[in-house]
């Protein structure tokens, strides 16, 4: 956890998994290159059995004292991905690791997705009794506000500013 000011910051992972070939990310990536930072990235951020970059799944909570906020939302459970096969149909603890970093799905506030990619969308919604619901279902949810590279979705406070 990392404070700043009075801002609580935390990281709920929901996996870690090699996935990328370094030349997918880093197109001009020589086997040299490589081999000059595997002192820092083996095994944490480079599987040398595999040879490929591991891929962090992860959110960002933060506790502002007034507002709880998740940055990216992973890439959730029952997601039918068949072409993604790290994120078809994945079954992960995640609501339990947000619930144990303090923030209970109900006590979100603000949700930010830095671009919509599947990996970061996921858990903006749940399959419950057969059926997509808001993961974060606040009942003061007002609007959505979404384009090609930021989505948000904007809880206001429940009380005013002034209180």
């Amino acid at each position: 956890m990392l404070k700043l000011g009075d801002a609580l910051i935390a990281s709920v992972e929901e996996s870690v998994q090699p996935s990328f070939i370094p030349n997918m990310l880093f197109p001009d990536c020589t086997p040299d290159a490589l081999s000059k930072h595997m002192r820092w990235m083996a095994p944490l951020h480079f599987d040398p059995a595999e040879g490929k970059v591991s891929h962090l799944g992860a959110l960002v909570p933060g506790q502002t004292g007034r507002h709880n906020i998740l940055i990216d939302c992973c890439g959730g459970n029952h997601k039918n991905r068949p072409y993604f096969p790290r994120f078809h149909h994945k079954q992960h603890d995640w609501i339990d690791r947000l619930t144990a970093a303090g923030v209970e799905p109900e006590q979100v506030d603000f949700v930010m997705c830095t671009h919509l990619h599947a990996d970061h969308v996921g858990w903006n919604t749940v399959l419950r009794d057969g059926r997509w619901q808001p993961t974060f279902p606040t009942p003061n949810t007002s609007s959505t506000t979404t384009n090609s590279t930021v989505g948000i979705r904007h809880t206001p406070p429940t009380s005013s500013p002034a209180q």
